[in-house]
């Protein structure tokens, strides 16, 4: 089943990302240079569909800040094709992962008199 994913890689302290590491994230991850959205001096974010699960891109990114160093934190969020609400976790480099479930509210409006 597709699934949608936003990541944003944030580099730690002032290390700087370069086009071989977004190579690397990208080929890591599911991505590749077309998909990727914004590149600023220190994070990187894509945008793009893949099948591959949530659990897989889990342990995926987990294995990229293994490997890069360089890397503070990977923030996911995912929507399966069929959903319109996006889930999130954001994986740190010191091992620490939150997860987030995403909602939406129906707030009443007051009405305009």
């Amino acid at each position: 089943m597709k699934v949608w994913y936003s990541i944003e890689a944030q580099m730690y302290a002032d290390k700087e990302r370069n086009y071989d590491l977004d190579e690397a994230i990208g080929s890591a991850l599911g991505f590749v240079e077309e998909d990727i959205d914004e590149r600023e001096t220190y994070n990187l974010t894509a945008l793009f569909s893949i099948e591959k699960s949530p659990s897989e891109m889990r342990n995926d990114v987990r294995k990229v800040l293994d490997e890069h160093p360089e890397i503070y934190y990977i923030d996911v969020m995912y929507r399966y094709d069929c959903e319109n609400v996006p889930d999130r976790f954001v994986a740190w480099k010191d091992g620490t992962v939150k997860e987030y479930i995403g909602r939406i509210i129906f707030e009443e409006e007051k009405a305009h008199e």
